[in-house]
């Protein structure tokens, strides 16, 4: 829905596992006929065969290879999308602090309108997993005042991202 309205330019995600949710982006882009989107996604290992070599992978994806929290790549990916509408979707590493990491880090490619999108605020199943209170630090400090929670992702109740709908205001 996020990307159908914000029509992104660019779609930074962090945590490439194997590629398939990179794929899932792609052909959503591609659904959505915007062909000249792309989408830049992060992790620490190349993803997938499968993945990689998808065509529509091919149109739309680039796998970096890296540390989602790494300020030279992070500068690299903000330099790409510049001016660009940009959608941010987190979802490598989980802990606190690496999730306040890269909200402070990627917080700033986001326009106006658009989202940060925190994977796994939902803790439940996971206690390891402290996205839910990384986005409440982060909302508390200056760079965070600019988003604001949008609750109405969730109307449908069901989402394992409670609270990590972010909006730039």
């Amino acid at each position: 829905q996020i990307l159908y309205e914000v029509h992104p330019e660019f779609v930074v995600a962090t945590g490439t596992g194997a590629g398939g949710f990179a794929v899932y982006l792609a052909q959503t882009l591609d659904g959505l006929s915007l062909p000249n989107s792309r989408i830049l996604t992060i992790g620490k290992a190349g993803p997938a065969p499968e993945a990689s070599n998808y065509f529509l992978s091919k149109k739309y994806v680039e796998y970096l290879r890296g540390d989602s929290i790494d300020p030279a790549l992070a500068s690299t990916i903000a330099s790409r999308v510049k001016g660009r509408k940009t959608v941010v979707i987190l979802d490598s590493d989980h802990t606190q602090e690496h999730v306040v990491q890269e909200l402070r880090l990627y917080a700033p490619l986001v326009n106006s309108g658009s989202y940060i999108i925190v994977q796994d605020t939902e803790s439940v199943q996971d206690p390891s997993q402290e996205s839910y209170e990384a986005v409440r630090q982060f909302l508390n400090e200056e760079a965070g005042s600019q988003f604001e929670m949008d609750p109405t992702r969730e109307m449908a109740v069901f989402t394992l991202n409670p609270g990590g709908w972010l909006r730039r205001k």
